[in-house]
């Protein structure tokens, strides 16, 4: 992905978010998964930050644990029962999220949009205002729960996918972002 003569991917930053509340009724349910922006308030979520480092290769910092690894991947075991676990990773096309104890993948976002956005710092995207209400977009995985996702982008840094049960926002770090006190 980065081949050019010192090129290197940018700082960047993955939120990595799960309604348990909506997880824990799918879970029982196991119905079609509603791609969605918007969480009730009253869920209870549980998130995760993952640091991109400007390193090739890849080089990741797992803020929750306090770790450094080459890989985004990883896995929690879950006190409700009926979850077990969930594991997340990327694969050859999409950044995946499972729900480990019955490999049951609930989650899909597209990595070429990812990629894009590092590459390029900046999101892939002819109407930037529109494309900042969102819209949903099919995963191309014929799963069974998790065919589509929403996606929107997050002013000229960012791009963010969600369904009813997981969140993924990635926005990349440059030297003219500011920061509020």
């Amino acid at each position: 992905m980065f081949n050019k003569k010192n090129s290197k991917p940018p700082l960047a930053y993955f939120q990595l978010s799960f309604n348990m509340t909506a997880m824990h009724n799918w879970v029982i349910n196991k119905c079609t998964i509603n791609p969605e922006s918007e969480w009730d308030n009253s869920d209870v979520k549980k998130e995760y930050l993952i640091t991109m480092l400007p390193q090739d290769p890849f080089l990741f910092y797992h803020n929750e644990v306090n770790d450094f690894s080459p890989a985004i991947g990883g896995f929690e075991y879950i006190e409700d029962k009926k979850i077990g676990s969930i594991e997340w990773k990327w694969d050859d096309r999409y950044f995946i999220v499972l729900i480990t104890d019955e490999i049951i993948p609930i989650f899909f976002a597209p990595l070429d949009e990812i990629f894009f956005l590092l590459k390029n710092k900046k999101p892939n995207s002819e109407n930037l205002l529109k494309d900042m209400d969102g819209m949903v977009v099919d995963t191309g995985y014929g799963g069974n729960y998790c065919t589509e996702i929403y996606k929107n982008i997050i002013f000229t840094s960012g791009i963010a996918f969600s369904n009813s049960l997981v969140k993924l926002s990635v926005i990349y770090a440059d030297a003219t972002n500011l920061v509020k006190y």
